[in-house]
């Protein structure tokens, strides 16, 4: 019987296949799902992994250096709101074009001279928003990308990993790159960068949600095999408490994602593919009021903590 990597159990666990459905590589890969803490975790990961991080990959896609100076305008008002709760049009523009990943950063008593480092930040479109508004100590690490960049900004993005750095910051985020990572390392890597008044800001999807006994191997969020661990609530406060840590606050932010990708997996479609699945798609798949009930969907979810992710903020002990 395979043993649970999170909380070492042996009792009971039951095995999935699941397949790539992603980009439609149709790789099949066994999974475990804890009978104890919960966690759905790969049970060998590959050993090179990047072949399953094309080009095409979402958070390889940077901030844009020819956008528009309208659409950087709305964007920042956006944005301004997203984080800092300020301005009618960044609200409006919230509404309908909304930043999930900005919007966590709302609950910490953030200010613009705080050290920030983003773990799997991709080619750097989250720090990009944030140097936008006005926070210039950033720091970026994703060991999946190409090179090293030096934004026209001037923050780096490094071709490391979080256990590669020196030195202590005022926040730590990993905005959906935990998942991708051995957990145990991660966070004990973290928690050695972190001072007694920092934070940890760990954003993941959720193995104990409805969208995964619902959907079960078609949950757009298990994403293998990129994704080697879905954590619980239970399983997230084990990891916290062998780094010295403890979760503060959880919040479920989860979106209509796990609606729209996952039905696109029933269907047999890819989830990255020309038909578009936004409100203003061309070549739409859902109708507008198939998108609005997903929406509406996944805000009763989370208010039930039963949505399909969620923002953990932690602290030293």
């Amino acid at each position: 019987m395979a043993t649970c990597k999170i909380c070492g159990n042996t009792e009971q666990n039951k095995k999935y296949k699941i397949k790539e459905k992603a980009f439609g590589m149709g790789d099949e890969f066994n999974y475990i799902l804890c009978a104890n803490c919960g966690c759905l975790q790969i049970e060998k990961a590959p050993d090179d992994m990047s072949k399953y991080y094309p080009r095409g990959y979402y958070s390889f896609r940077g901030p844009s250096e020819k956008e528009a100076i309208i659409k950087k305008m709305l964007r920042k008002c956006r944005d301004r709101y997203a984080i800092f709760g300020s301005g009618i049009l960044g609200r409006l523009l919230y509404c309908f074009f909304p930043n999930v990943s900005l919007r966590s950063l709302s609950r910490l008593p953030i200010n613009k001279s705080w050290k920030i480092l983003d773990v799997g930040c991709g080619s750097g479109a989250l720090i990009s928003s944030l140097y936008g508004l006005g926070f210039k100590n950033l720091l970026g690490v994703d060991p999946y990308i190409r090179p090293d960049i030096v934004s026209s900004g001037g923050y780096p993005i490094l071709k490391k990993s979080l256990k590669d750095l020196k030195g202590s910051f005022d926040l730590i985020m990993f905005h959906h790159s935990f998942e991708h990572m051995e957990p145990v390392e991660a966070l004990e890597a973290a928690a050695e960068h972190m001072l007694s008044d920092s934070f940890c800001l760990v954003r993941i999807p959720l193995s104990d949600s409805w969208a995964w006994k619902y959907y079960g191997v078609n949950w757009v969020q298990i994403d293998a095999p990129r994704h080697l661990f879905l954590h619980t609530q239970k399983s997230m406060k084990l990891l916290a408490e062998r780094a010295g840590l403890k979760i503060v606050d959880i919040v479920y932010d989860s979106t209509d994602l796990q609606f729209k990708g996952s039905e696109k997996y029933k269907r047999g479609m890819q989830l990255y593919c020309s038909n578009g699945d936004g409100l203003f798609s061309k070549n739409r798949i859902f109708s507008w009021r198939e998108i609005m009930l997903f929406k509406k969907k996944a805000r009763i979810l989370n208010i039930e903590q039963r949505g399909d992710q969620a923002s953990f903020y932690m602290k030293k002990v």
